[in-house]
């Protein structure tokens, strides 16, 4: 009899068996709930019925989760460790005496294992592929990472299926665990000085063909460098949205630039779908209809053409990239959807009066990163030079401005968030925050910063070699990932503390690892 079918049973036997305390005219009438420990009883008797008579062949990982089902171990005492006969059709691995799931430990960086015990192995993703060797399902298990970091490395995003139900994952007892999207570039880079003072590495042999590095971080103290940038500031400390005192201290006005460069029109139009859920049939077979705005009760998402900034691809949608969708400034977005031309720049023409010769003294600004506010401060766009005109005193933009999901604003549309837009002509210049530069060379003058190319980064440090101990890079946008949440088989009851959702995943007692760049 499989588990899901015992459990059924057992729950009916003890039905059975609770109904000795119901009294003889089949009515609870006024009595009191049988005691807590008549209960527990109850179900251990349950439990010994099950694995001794209805299935003595029972597995380990049978008995936990038929423990489970009848709260055994948490509302009540957990029944004795019993010694399980083998299972006739795969051999019971159980090498950790202290463990009663199958347990795996991993070891920081490959060294230094939590445990001496024989299921240890360098990585997480060694351990993944182990435990779905050692336990089905449907079973217990555990994954005990020793203190320190562990890299995800070049293994990719750690992805769980159905696979991994039953997945706990847990620091091990003597520190805290994390679990990096990055990757180690080690502690002996070999670090030059050049005629100019300034300190260079080769990162040649370290990254594979064609990647990059986008950021930089020490491991302890697990602190940012930051890219060359102008203004000055610390990444993680300075505040410079538009209401923000000393915005200005940090970034250049909105009124810094002449123009953002508007990219052209008749673009291609998005696909539209439209999902009206006031009344049946629709695609969730629900009714929502409560709200007076009738436009709140629909749901509509475009992809395709101009869409493709936001990577519409895989059936992906944006909710504001259509042209009916609701909320403040809707309109600007669904302009923007019409004209088929976004509402986001491809390049800006800087304004030279203000901060005279400060553009034009770089001698390559090709892969510098311009970082620009929404006019509101709702979220911050990011575009990778491409090119540098100082004639015309522009930037071209390549990579870049996904970040947001909205449009920005022009002067004809709303020039209250732009007190420098001209009135009295028809005025269509796009409507910014403040915005900085990075990544340029010529803007390295702090102790913590670097440039970074294809496969060097120098440093602006003039009298040490930068940057001592570990430094590490990321390389993934997220730890761990699960598509099978939203599928027929539904990873369930994995414990975890990174990007976790309540609706999905609970947290145990047990010091939980934490996820780190």
């Amino acid at each position: 009899m499989a588990v899901s079918g015992m459990r059924a049973a057992f729950l009916l036997l003890y039905a059975g068996a609770a109904c000795a305390a119901v009294d003889a005219r089949g009515s609870l009438g006024t009595r009191p709930p049988p005691p807590h420990d008549l209960d527990c009883k109850i179900k251990a008797l349950a439990y010994k019925y099950g694995t001794t008579v209805v299935q003595p062949q029972m597995s380990v990982g049978q008995k936990t989760a038929l423990a489970e089902a009848l709260w055994l171990g948490s509302e009540c005492p957990a029944p004795p460790t019993a010694t399980a006969t083998a299972d006739p059709t795969r051999p019971e691995k159980t090498h950790h005496k202290a463990a009663e799931v199958p347990t795996v430990f991993v070891g920081n960086h490959g060294s230094n294992p939590a445990s001496t015990e024989t299921n240890t192995v360098s990585t997480v993703a060694d351990a993944i592929a182990l435990l779905r060797t050692l336990a089905r399902p449907a079973e217990p298990k555990k994954m005990v990472l020793s203190p320190g970091v562990h890299f995800l490395g070049w293994n990719g995003t750690l992805s769980l299926t159905a696979q991994d139900s039953h997945l706990t994952i847990e620091s091990a007892p003597e520190g805290q665990a994390w679990l990096s999207g990055g990757v180690s570039l080690g502690s002996d880079l070999k670090w030059t000085r050049g005629a100019n003072g300034v300190w260079s590495t080769s990162l040649k042999g370290l990254l594979p063909p064609g990647v990059t590095v986008e950021a930089l971080l020490r491991l302890e103290p697990h602190t940012r460098i930051e890219r060359a940038r102008y203004p000055n500031a610390d990444t993680e400390l300075a505040q410079w949205g538009y209401n923000s005192p000393l915005r200005l201290n940090y970034s250049f006005g909105a009124n810094e630039t002449v123009a953002w460069t508007r990219p052209p029109a008749g673009g291609a139009t998005p696909n539209m779908s439209l999902f009206d859920f006031s009344t049946l049939p629709n695609a969730a077979n629900l009714i929502k209809n409560d709200s007076a705005l009738s436009e709140y009760n629909t749901y509509v998402g475009g992809s395709g053409g101009i869409c493709d900034n936001w990577d519409t691809t895989d059936g992906q949608e944006s909710y504001w990239c259509s042209n009916k969708s609701s909320g403040g400034w809707a309109e600007v977005d669904a302009e923007a959807v019409n004209a088929g031309q976004l509402g986001l720049p491809v390049g800006v023409k800087y304004n030279t009066s203000l901060r005279p010769g400060r553009f034009q003294r770089y001698e390559n600004a090709v892969g510098g990163i311009i970082h620009a506010w929404h006019s509101q401060s709702w979220f911050v766009n990011m575009w990778e030079i491409v090119a540098q005109d100082k004639k015309e005193n522009s930037f071209a933009f390549g990579r870049g401005g996904s970040q947001g999901g909205r449009s920005w604003c022009r002067c004809d549309q709303c020039a209250y968030a732009g007190p420098w837009c001209d009135t009295k002509q028809h005025d269509t210049r796009l409507i910014s925050g403040g915005w900085y530069i990075e990544n340029v060379f010529e803007e390295l003058d702090a102790e913590n910063e670097f440039v970074r190319w294809a496969t060097q980064v120098v440093s602006g440090l003039p009298h040490r070699a930068p940057f001592p101990g570990t430094i590490t890079t990321p390389r993934q946008k997220h730890c761990t990932s699960s598509q099978t949440l939203l599928t027929a088989q539904p990873l369930s009851g994995w414990s975890w503390s990174c990007r976790c959702s309540k609706r999905f995943f609970t947290l145990t007692a047990r010091q939980m690892p934490r996820c780190r760049t």
